[in-house]
């Protein structure tokens, strides 16, 4: 499942303050189905208050891009925007890999990054908001769907962000640099907090946002890392024999 924003009231905020291990190093996922176009909304944030605009956040721009932004203090930003434009009911795999103060890179569905190389100071103590900038501002709440939302200790690989984006579950990818995981399954109905099932920073509804469809997720014991050569890393089956059978039983031998 998912939850869905209006665009005018309903979303999440966490009121509770978390660091990345290396300042400014950090990972944004989510899925996300935009319902609106043609405005500035922010779909995943990790902002220092509801203050002041400083911090990450991923964004869907007014010009229906996807926008992986840091900002300080609301005077300077620095956003790496991808070129593709969104459309209205469709699922995206949206990420944002933040890798110190002067790199961020915009992933679209996996595909190919942008990056922004300006040089930008954020702060270190973060509150997490979804369908919303934990500012609580009106103007960028987000109207749309959101699933899935995973955030890294840690700045994921191209391929790491492709596992995401081809469908595995973030449990299954870098788990250990897994700060947070909200699956946003809405298991207590609308008015249901959503639980992190990593990091204990549990997200607060606000204003009920609603079930929605949700993409197909892979879930598994396996850890995936690099999704793209998982194929190769499956042996072949050589040889396959079958001696000593017995009444009792018998010997298999698998080579590969």
């Amino acid at each position: 499942m998912a939850r869905h924003g209006d665009g005018t009231s309903r979303h999440f905020t966490n009121g509770t303050t978390w660091s990345p291990t290396t300042s400014q190093v950090l990972t944004l996922a989510c899925w996300y189905k935009p319902n609106a176009a043609s405005s500035t909304q922010v779909v995943l944030s990790l902002l220092q208050n509801n203050v002041t605009w400083y911090g990450f956040y991923l964004q869907q721009s007014s010009s229906n891009q996807l926008a992986a932004v840091a900002v300080h203090n609301n005077t300077f930003k620095s956003a790496a925007i991808t070129s593709p434009s969104l459309s209205t009911g469709t699922w995206y795999h949206f990420a944002g890999v933040f890798n110190g103060s002067t790199s961020r890179k915009a992933y679209l569905n996996g595909g190919t990054p942008v990056e922004n190389t300006d040089s930008l100071s954020t702060p270190t103590t973060l509150r997490t908001g979804a369908l919303a900038a934990y500012k609580d501002s009106a103007a960028v709440w987000a109207n749309g769907a959101i699933a899935e939302i995973g955030i890294y200790d840690a700045a994921l690989t191209a391929d790491e962000v492709s596992a995401l984006a081809s469908g595995y579950s973030p449990l299954m990818v870098r788990p250990k640099a897994l700060r947070s995981y909200y699956p946003m399954d809405c298991r207590g109905g609308d008015a249901s907090n959503e639980v992190d099932w990593v990091g204990g920073y549990a997200l607060t509804q606000v204003s009920s946002p609603y079930k929605s469809d949700s993409p197909r997720i892979i879930y598994g014991a396996r850890e995936i890392w690099s999704p793209n050569s998982v194929a190769a890393s499956i042996p072949t089956l050589t040889a396959l024999s079958i001696s000593g059978i017995t009444t009792s039983g018998a010997t298999l031998t698998v080579s590969a």
